[in-house]
């Protein structure tokens, strides 16, 4: 499949199955796929800590950290915490460090996009109760929690995940996002965009 066509199709799903487990194969695919982002002095700062049903307390205190918002997410068979080392192996500050780990986390999301399985990051979590819970230390940013399981089928679906796995994705035109030479310059569009 085209990268593009993959972009395009992936969308932050809550439709998780939550009697499907996702096996340690599976789960391997979508990292070794994030191990091969770029990153500057080739350090790879991105870190992953994945919570299944291998370890059902360590998953229900990953579940605990979820805000309300993101209750659809308790049906997931596995959550990941995504990490960021913000300083370089000679102690300096990678100020790249979540730039470079969001890489990771996207070339992961296009494999599970591959795969058919839901890959949602989310924002809505404590992330200061996930740093005391399980042990992250002050060298790691903590960046987001990633729901992951197969995807629900829409014969399952709730009228709630029906309106919002069918809604609509709207992107911004290029020319709104991109410009040349100066922020205030020149727009770059798409040839749709000029006719």
């Amino acid at each position: 499949m085209q990268l593009t066509d993959l972009a395009r199709q992936r969308r932050s799903s809550r439709a998780v199955d939550p009697d499907r487990r996702v096996d340690d194969a599976t789960l391997a695919a979508l990292f070794e796929a994030a191990r091969w982002a770029p990153g500057s002095r080739n350090e790879q700062p991105w870190r992953y800590v994945v919570f299944d049903d291998r370890d059902p307390e360590s998953l229900a205190e990953a579940r605990a950290c979820l805000r309300p918002t993101n209750a659809w997410a308790l049906a997931a068979p596995v959550l990941v915490l995504s990490l960021a080392a913000t300083h370089y192996g000679d102690g300096r500050p990678n100020r790249f460090a979540s730039f470079e780990a969001g890489m990771a986390s996207i070339l992961a999301a296009l494999r599970a996009e591959e795969l058919n399985l839901v890959f949602h990051q989310m924002s809505g979590f404590d992330p200061d109760q996930a740093r005391r819970q399980f042990a992250v230390g002050d060298d790691l940013e903590i960046l987001a929690l990633i729901a992951i399981g197969h995807r629900l089928d829409p014969e399952r679906w709730s009228e709630e995940q029906r309106e919002y796995e069918s809604g609509s994705k709207p992107r911004r035109p290029l020319s709104e996002t991109v410009r040349r030479s100066r922020l205030d310059g020149p727009a770059l569009t798409t040839p749709e965009e000029t006719s």
